[in-house]
Formats: structure tokens, sequence, C-alpha cells
């Protein structure tokens, strides 16, 4: 009886094990196949956290602007802190709250026009990458919201377009380009958005969004089997390639085109056996989807140029910032490494000869080292990795031309001559932590051996280095650091850089890596304040005394005389204010103010504009006071006022009535006293 029992029981354990076996036999035959982005329930999660909190925040108003800090430069006696939730709005970022944000409101005020005679001469608003009511800007993700929900959930959604889908766009890519490694991809995602040079230069992230969803849809396009797949693919190629494009700021441009085009050939000589199979399958669709995707982005690049021919003109010929001409060569090796002393800079703190807090960001710059040991084992191997070749080729090149330069003819022909090497640095760090992650997902033994002794020399040796760049760093920074930070910074630096060469030891090294990196980064989500609405502009009583003067007499045009600032607040409510900011120099109208253009030398630039009384009704005097500002003083009466057809003059003194004589007080709010020209 035991043995007959016996029997079925060995026969059930045979067939469990073979049960077992099989399963375990599948899924390592389905890794070893060529997989696209693997969307399983982690991937599916992750994507629907950051779109839940896109919508939320839309929703809720909420975005990271600084415009909180209107309330401290054109004050009202209200709340100093209206409309922020948390944080402190940044002063520095004055690009940001004082011209870019003021330029939204304006056109969302007029209407989202293509010409805002405002802000500049020309079709200012398409130039300069702005909403208007013209197809090449609707067909923008990240305006969409300003064309089907109100102003301020439109601002938000602007500025979240800057967080949740850069998230997403970012994880996307890395999961591409790693094999579906989900936890570094979530990692990488993270590294990027946290790094100071994101947080300081307010999210600037559109443009690595843009360009990483049309790096992947164009490979979808490629390898991709179903029909539908390759369709949606071709239509977010077109998008998110055209709204590249059209970001037009070839100091970022340029580079970060060349750093995709390094990413998807070194994926598709990494897989080009793959890819001599799955192109042919769906080929006539295929070829229609590239086809129709680069003729319609063809077309459109031609309708926004056609649009904007004129205006780019007028600004190719300023003398500030005209015609890029850059040879590079002039960043220095050591400023690669600023971050190393992130943890001991903020706002009000950060050597002096780094010029300010944003120029002195960066990013963890780990990717030197991963190229050294890349180097290493190609030596030793003799083996590519076509994907880590590719990227390091390019990162090679480009720190040729930040640190060394190119010839003029080279300068030109490669388009590097429009990216001055502080801009192109920009590009580089980025490319640095996706090739960091990249070294870290494909080196999956450690190129040095793993033993002790090696580990140990290494450590030694890796500190040795990072303690000579934190030292002479230092010193350039005029020993802004003191010696502990020096030596602190070393530590976690050295830690990281060991980290990452072992990296695939053990898992306890990953988790190592990846606790110190988070550790580094994530104080700087606190960079950016958390700010609601628009309230800093709508609650403001000067911007509601403008408003209503706008609205019983609109299009009318107005000068400023005193703070300049004020200007685009004055704009931000409608107003065709002459001074604030001018993106394109009015020529037409500062011909009237200098008929024999002596001073065109001044004005003949972008610049932030200063307008002071001066009681001579003939006389105009231009002074330039730096490279984007200069002053024009004349009299307040002046019957040169009137020719540029300006009828409201505000003032943010009390003007003596000699300044005023030939006008009629209109509205006064706190600092603003809007008075209207008699004679026009």
């Amino acid at each position: 009886m035991s043995q007959k029992k016996q029997k079925p029981v060995a026969k059930a354990k045979k067939t469990s094990s073979v049960q077992r076996a099989a399963p375990v036999a599948a899924v390592k035959e389905r890794k070893a196949e060529f997989e696209l982005i693997h969307f399983d329930l982690k991937a599916w999660i992750f994507i629907g956290v950051c779109s839940f909190m896109f919508f939320l925040f839309v929703g809720l108003k909420w975005h990271n602007s600084s415009i909180p800090h209107w309330s401290q430069v054109v004050p009202d006696g209200g709340d100093p802190k209206r409309g922020l939730v948390a944080g402190e709005p940044l002063f520095i970022r004055s690009d940001e709250w004082l011209v870019y944000t003021s330029f939204i409101l304006s056109q969302g005020r007029l209407g989202f026009p293509v010409s805002n005679e405002a802000w500049g001469a020309g079709k200012t608003p398409m130039t300069f990458g702005l909403p208007t009511n013209h197809l090449v800007s609707v067909i923008k993700p990240s305006f969409w919201g300003y064309y089907f929900l109100d102003l301020e959930r439109g601002f938000s959604w602007h500025w979240n377009f800057r967080i949740w889908p850069f998230m997403i766009a970012s994880f996307l890519l890395l999961m591409l380009f790693t094999g579906n490694n989900f936890l570094i991809s979530v990692f990488g995602s993270l590294w990027l958005f946290l790094s100071s040079a994101i947080q300081w230069w307010s999210m600037n992230t559109e443009i690595f969004t843009f360009g990483s969803v049309a790096v992947i849809a164009f490979i979808y396009i490629l390898f991709s089997e179903k029909l539908r797949t390759i369709l949606i693919s071709g239509i977010l190629f077109l998008i998110f390639s055209y709204s590249f494009v059209n970001i037009l700021y070839p100091a970022y441009q340029v580079p970060m085109a060349y750093f995709l085009l390094a990413l998807v050939l070194g994926y598709l000589l990494k897989n080009k056996n793959t890819i001599q199979i799955k192109f042919k399958i769906n080929l006539p669709w295929k070829l229609m989807a590239l086809g129709g995707s680069l003729l319609l982005l063809i077309i459109l690049i031609f309708m926004f140029y056609q649009e904007t021919k004129e205006t780019i003109h007028l600004m190719s010929d300023t003398v500030y910032p005209g015609k890029r001409d850059e040879r590079g060569g002039d960043f220095l090796f050591l400023k690669l490494f600023t971050d190393n002393f992130g943890m001991f800079m903020d706002l009000n703190k950060y050597p002096a000869i780094w010029g300010n807090i944003c120029e002195a960001s960066s990013f963890l710059m780990l990717a030197p080292f991963a190229s050294i040991l890349i180097l290493i084992d190609l030596i030793k191997t003799k083996k590519t990795d076509p994907l880590l070749i590719s990227i390091l080729i390019f990162q090679f090149v480009i720190l040729i031309w930040m640190l060394i330069g190119f010839p003029g003819f080279l300068a030109k022909i490669s388009l590097l001559n429009t990216s001055p090497s502080y801009r192109t640095f920009f590009i580089f760090g980025f490319s640095n932590v996706i090739a960091t992650i990249l070294f870290l997902t494909h080196h999956k033994n450690s190129i040095l051996k793993n033993t002790l002794i090696t580990k140990i020399i290494s450590l030694i040796f890796i500190a040795g280095i990072v303690f000579s760049i934190n030292y002479f760093l230092n010193k350039q920074a005029n020993a802004f650091f003191s010696m502990p930070q020096v030596y602190k910074s070393t530590l976690i630096f050295t830690g990281l850089i060991w980290l990452m060469i072992f990296f695939n030891a053990n898992k306890i090294f990953k988790f190592s890596f990846f606790t110190l990196g988070l550790l580094m980064i994530l104080p700087n989500i606190k960079i950016n304040p958390l700010s609601e609405g628009l309230s800093p502009y709508y609650d403001n009583l000067v911007y509601k005394a403008v408003t209503e003067v706008e609205k019983s007499d609109p299009g009318q045009g107005w000068i400023l005389f005193g703070k300049f600032t004020y200007g685009n607040f004055l704009k931000a409510a409608g107003a065709k204010c002459f001074n604030g900011n001018q993106c394109v120099p009015p020529l037409d109208k500062l011909k009237i103010l200098d008929p024999e253009m002596k001073s065109d030398s001044i004005y003949n630039r972008y610049a932030h504009i200063d307008v002071l009384p001066f009681i001579d009704a003939d006389s105009v005097k231009f002074s330039l006071m730096q490279n984007d500002r200069y002053t024009i003083k004349m009299d307040p009466c002046s019957p040169r006022i009137v020719q540029m057809g300006i009828k409201y003059v505000a003032f943010t003194y009390q003007p003596q009535p000699i300044e005023v004589e030939c006008m009629t007080s209109v509205k006064e709010a706190p600092g603003l006293f809007i008075y209207k020209r008699n004679d026009l």
C-alpha cells in the first residue's frame, strides 16, 4: 500500500517540477526578446500618479511661478504674500515673473494676438514662443490649457507641463533606453527634475519633454508592429518635433538636437539586427507615418517662418542680442563640478565670481568618471556598447566645444556658433544624467575586479581625484567654501562615484547609490515657491486701476515715468505701454524720439526701458545702463509723445505741476498716478 501511494506522489512531484520550470523558461525567453517600453502595472502606476498630480495642480490653480514677488515690487497695502501657498518667490527669476508671465497675461487680456505692440514690433508673441490664436501656437501641448480653460488654470497647465509631463517623458525615455529598468528609470526622472540647474532656471524643461517624446515616437514608428501604435506615434512625432523646433532658442536647441541624434543612432546601432526585421512589418504604414509627419512638420515650420521672418530679421539686426557668432572654448573645466558645493549655496550665498545662484547651478556630474570607465572597458574587452559609445562621442565633442572651441567655419557649419558654451553646459548636464543612468544599466558587471583590495584602492584613488577637483574649484571661487565643506563634499561625491562603479556588485550598493543621490537632490524641491492663481495681479489695486482705464478707453498708447518694473505690470493689465520691457525694439516710435538715429546703438536692442522726466520739450537723452537696459530722459509734455500715439501718461511718483501741465488726471492708485494728454 505504501509503495502504491508513493508512486503517485513521486509522479506528482515530477509533474510539479516540470510545471514550475516551464514558466521560468518562458519568462527568460520573453526577457531575451526585443521589447520597446514595457507598460506593466508599475509603469502605469507611475504614469497614473503623475497624470493625477498634473490635473490636480491645474484644478487647484497651483504653479511654481514667482509672481507673488509683485506684491513687493508694486505694493498696494494688501497682503505681501498674496497668492503664495508655500516657499518664497525668487526675485532673481525676473525673466520669469517680471517679463514672461506678464507677457502671457497681456496676451490673455488681448485675446492671444499674433502681434502685441506693448512688447515689441512685428509678431513678437509668435517669435518669442508665447501663446497665440495661430495654428503654429495652438499645436503646442504646453499651451492647450489657454484655449479651453480660464487664464489662471491655463497658466497652471503651462507651468505644470514643466513638471508632470516632463517626469512621464523622461521616465519613458529611460525605460526605452535602459531596457525597461523601472527603478532606475524612476530615479533618473527624479534626478533630472530635481537637479539644481533645472530648479534654479524656473524648471525650464519643455525642450527636454518635447525632444524626449519625439525620440520615443520616432523609434516606435520604426520598431512597432501594431498599426494603431504606428499612426499614433506619427502624430506624436509631428506635434512634439514641431514644439521642439518652435522653442526658437538655438543656444539650447542645437546641442540638444545633437544629443537626441546620438541617442537615436546609438539605439539603432545597438538593435541593428532587430530593426531589419521589425521595420519591414507594416512598412507602407511606417513610410506613410514618417513621410506624412515630416511633410507636415516642414509645412508648419514654413508657416511659422513666413509669419515671423520680418520680426526675426529685426531681432537679428539688433545690437543685443543680434546675431550670435560664438567660437566656444570659454568654459572652465572645473565649473563642470559646481554642484559639488550645491548643498552649501542658496539664493543669497554663492561665490560672487560665479555670477549668481542660477549661473552657479549645475547637475551631479558623474558622467565624466563613467566615460573613463567605458573607455577602460573598451580597451580591455575590445567590445563596444553602441549606445554608450554614441553618447560618449557626443559628450567628447561638446566638451571640446565648451573647453577648447571650434574654428569659425566649423562653428558655423555645426550651428554651435549660436550656443554660448555657458548655455551649451545646460544641455551637457542633462546628457550627463542620461549617460550615467545608461552606464549603470548596461554595465551589469563591474569593470574593476570585485575584490576588497580593489575596492579599497579605488576608493582612495577616487577620493584623491575628487578632493583635487574640489580644492582647486574652491580656489577658483576665491576660497568661498570652508575646508570642512570641501572635505564633506569630497566625502559625499567620492561615495557617489565609488557606488556608481560598483553599482551592480550587490543590492546594498544599488540602494546606497539611490539613497545618497536622493539625499543630495531632494532639498532642491524647496527652491521654487508654490503659488496659486494670478491674484498677485488680479487683486492688486494698481492692476485694477489700469484695467479700469483700459476698459473705458481700450487700445490707447501708454508711457510710464519712474520705476521701469511698473511698465510690465501695466502691460499685464492690458495697457499698450511703450516702456518696461521691449523684446523687439519699436524703431518706428524710437525714430520719433531720435530722428537722426544718433543713439540707435543704445536703443536698437532687447531691453528694459526706463523713462525719466527731463523738462525740455525738445530734448531727449538716451543712456545705456547695461546690455538689456537703457534710460530715456524727456519732458512728459513733449509733443513727441503724442506723435508716438501715446494718450495716457503714468507716474510712479507724485508728478510736479510742470510735468503734467498738458494733462488731466484720470486715476490714482497706491504708488501710481494716471494722466491723459489734453492734445490727443
